[in-house]
């Protein structure tokens, strides 16, 4: 259950991992994080794009995005299907095996250079389909 989202007042954020947060499957989480903080890279292991961000901004401004946000605030849960990925998200199980995370510390700070280093979209989209699945993305 998703009960607040105080994160959301860190403005200065640039890498966010929800994996195993109650929140990570809210409807719209990601819309939401990416429109609230500016500075946002990485969200769950997946670039944040030009693209997504001004579709997040555009839902913020809505009255939707407006009354979730508000809900969230208020420490009531947001509305929406919980059990479905915001627009962009992994599906939920990504980067799980057995029920199990598979990534280590050590291998999630590979994976986040890897995106970070990334020398295009391609190679992005690579990284992200391996995590998906749970494998850690080989280096190119």
């Amino acid at each position: 259950e998703c009960k607040s989202l105080p994160l959301t007042e860190c403005k200065s954020l640039q890498y966010v991992d929800l994996t195993f947060n109650p929140c990570s499957s809210s409807k719209y989480l990601r819309t939401l994080l990416v429109g609230l903080l500016p500075n946002l890279k990485v969200l769950d292991y997946s670039r944040v794009t030009a693209a997504e961000r001004k579709k997040a901004q555009g839902f913020m401004k809505s009255k939707a995005g407006g009354e979730m946000l508000a809900d969230l605030r208020a420490g009531r849960d947001a509305k929406g299907d919980s059990s479905a990925a915001a627009p962009g998200a992994a599906k939920p199980g990504a980067g799980q095996k057995g029920g199990k995370f598979s990534f280590t510390e050590e291998e999630r700070e590979k994976i986040k250079a890897m995106i970070e280093g990334a020398d295009g979209v391609e190679e992005v989209e690579r990284i992200q389909e391996a995590v998906r699945k749970g494998v850690m993305p080989e280096v190119a």
